[in-house]
């Protein structure tokens, strides 16, 4: 990583809270009720850790491979970690326990995987949340639940 990567890094980091309190003060919000999530994707580890030591709270990773080759590079101790891609069922397991926030679901079987793996496992970090895309429309070009 060069010093200049880092350079960016750290402009980009103040202009996004910058237009980010903007933002919420424009709605009547404090910034501190905007919550910051950057994607990792094809971001190393260093350069995430340089953002953490910045402020960055919550990054969010879509990719599970890259989430795990990455993983153990991170400092999270004041960051919470979020999967925000498509996650299938079989790719549960790999994620649970690293995570605090999946974003997203393929089904509930995905979700009723993810419970049973915490279950099973003595997992210590905070407890795992799931959201899952709702779709009233039935729309099929995006995987999502469905109401019935």
């Amino acid at each position: 990583m060069t010093a200049r990567s880092f350079t960016d890094v750290e402009y980009n980091y103040q202009l996004i809270n910058e237009r980010i309190a903007e933002a919420a003060q424009k709605i009547g919000k404090a910034r501190e009720d905007i919550t910051f999530l950057a994607a990792t994707k094809t971001v190393d580890a260093a350069t995430i850790n340089h953002a953490i030591s910045l402020g960055l709270d919550h990054i969010g990773e879509n990719r599970v491979q890259e989430l795990l080759a990455k993983y153990e590079e991170y400092d999270l101790e004041n960051c919470s970690l979020q999967f925000i891609g498509h996650l299938q069922s079989n790719k549960v397991r790999q994620i649970v326990g690293k995570v605090d926030l999946i974003q997203s679901v393929d089904s509930f079987a995905s979700f009723n995987e993810s419970t049973d793996w915490i279950r099973s496992s003595r997992w210590t970090r905070s407890s795992l949340r799931t959201r899952f895309p709702h779709n009233r429309s039935r729309e099929t070009s995006t995987p999502t639940c469905w109401s019935r």
